[in-house]
């Protein structure tokens, strides 16, 4: 009984830390109102489960809502009806079911025997038209068996364009699974995206039943990934409950989708995680919630499991990318000119020669982000 009071009053102190997280973080960072969704236009097509299996079906939704967006940057336009949004999200959600909490991928093989290549975007936040941009063939192309992408979390809140995004992924990925793969970040979670604008927005665009699909959708992603074996990528980062685990435990029974008293604790460290040059070990997180990890933890963690190389999103680097923890850890974000304001370059990280050396795609802002006033 006293063991039960205990879990019960350290999970009412992480709710009441992730409460007060999100009111500093109100103070501090842009939150936008959905004014411009007044307008919202509703001249919707309908599309059956049958369009999914067309692979020109992701590309002609992609191009649709990227035409629409640039025409009319203060207005969005109601594509699909609520039944087709409703049967996305139904087949998205069966799909990500089937697949393991953390997935394992490897890079395509090309006709020749040589290896394809594989880029990872890190967080977009609703900044459909950059989203977009990377997809053209300038900058990562657009994703195919043959050229596939992992998104590593936080697709929603902060821009306006939320929904059309993660819907283009989705679309792509139903015609064509091993295209697009999408991992969970922390934006991803109920406690971010009911004060950080997509459900706003999606009640804007749609109402309360269309939110509770994507809240379904959101439990069903998957946490993280390896890639060939050698690289570990997930939003966050390492905390003490996720570092005393191998990937086979965590994945096997740890991390649970529908997450329990037990597997709270990891499921925190993944999301929220950060590096620092300013501890080896661990070092409690200035976010108020998940921890700060030293290049110690990474060396030991990737040695553990028998990897060589962490790769992780969840901050916003000036340069798109940065590495720490003597080239151990990088961090991409994939999000130029992040709220309208802080004048980064976005990135991602591409793996294209024999080996698996990154290589990055630095690009600028294509879209601006509408201020407040």
């Amino acid at each position: 009984k006293l063991q039960t009071n205990f879990v019960t009053m350290e999970t009412f102190i992480k709710t009441a830390l992730i409460f007060l997280h999100i009111l500093c973080l109100n103070s501090l960072l842009i939150r936008r109102p959905f004014t411009s969704f007044k307008n919202f236009e509703t001249s919707a097509v309908a599309f059956s489960a049958e369009n999914f299996a067309d692979k020109q079906f992701g590309r002609n939704l992609l191009d649709t809502f990227e035409k629409n967006t640039e025409a009319s940057r203060q207005k969005s336009v109601k594509v699909l009806d609520k039944n087709s949004v409703l049967c996305i999200l139904e087949s998205s959600i069966k799909m990500m079911l089937k697949e393991p909490k953390i997935l394992s991928i490897n890079r395509p093989i090309r006709a020749d025997g040589t290896l394809g290549s594989l880029s990872i975007c890190g967080d977009t936040h609703g900044q459909f038209l950059d989203l977009a941009n990377i997809f053209h063939e300038d900058i990562g192309g657009y994703p195919t068996a043959q050229n596939p992408f992992i998104f590593n979390g936080d697709l929603v809140d902060r821009g306006q364009f939320s929904f059309e995004g993660v819907m283009s992924l989705l679309a792509i990925k139903l015609a064509d699974p091993s295209a697009v793969h999408i991992l969970r970040g922390n934006h991803e979670t109920s406690d971010m995206y009911e004060s950080y604008g997509f459900e706003t927005e999606i009640n804007a665009k749609y109402d309360k039943e269309v939110m509770e699909k994507f809240s379904e959708l959101f439990e069903a992603l998957p946490v993280a990934a390896v890639l060939q074996n050698e690289v570990f990528v997930v939003h966050g980062g390492i905390g003490p409950s996720s570092f005393e685990c191998t990937i086979k435990e965590l994945n096997t029974h740890i991390i649970k989708r529908h997450r329990s008293e037990a597997s709270f604790e990891v499921f925190m460290d993944l999301l929220w995680s950060d590096p620092t040059n300013k501890v080896s070990k661990f070092t409690s997180s200035s976010r108020g919630i998940g921890y700060s990890f030293g290049k110690e933890i990474t060396k030991a963690f990737l040695e553990r499991n028998n990897l060589k190389l962490l790769i992780r999103s969840h901050q916003v680097r000036q340069g798109g990318y940065d590495f720490m923890h003597d080239d151990k850890c990088i961090t991409v974000f994939s999000a130029p000119n992040y709220c309208g304001q802080c004048r980064n370059n976005g990135a991602i990280v591409r793996f294209e020669g024999e080996d698996m050396t990154p290589s990055f795609i630095v690009f600028n802002a294509k879209h601006y982000p509408i201020k407040n006033k």
